[in-house]
């Protein structure tokens, strides 16, 4: 478990990795605590990922992060 968790980056959401030429972050989806989408940027494209949204202004929940401009 240890070595496992040598290799994890926690990121906050909106803060940005770089791997090499690839640039990813996380933004809030807002579906379920601590869910979230993720932004890959590379070679000109933006790409976003997620698995469901959450709702706007919902007591319970954060409202999800606007999702960028993105190319794929």
């Amino acid at each position: 478990m240890e070595e496992a968790l040598a290799h994890v980056t926690p990121l906050e959401y909106g803060e940005w990795l770089r791997l090499g030429d690839l640039a990813l972050t996380f933004g809030q989806a807002g579906h379920l605590p601590g869910s979230a989408f993720v932004v890959a940027q590379g070679e000109g494209r933006t790409l976003v990922y997620s698995g469901d949204l959450g709702n706007r202004q919902k007591n319970v929940l954060p409202d999800p992060s606007c999702l960028p401009r993105r190319t794929w």
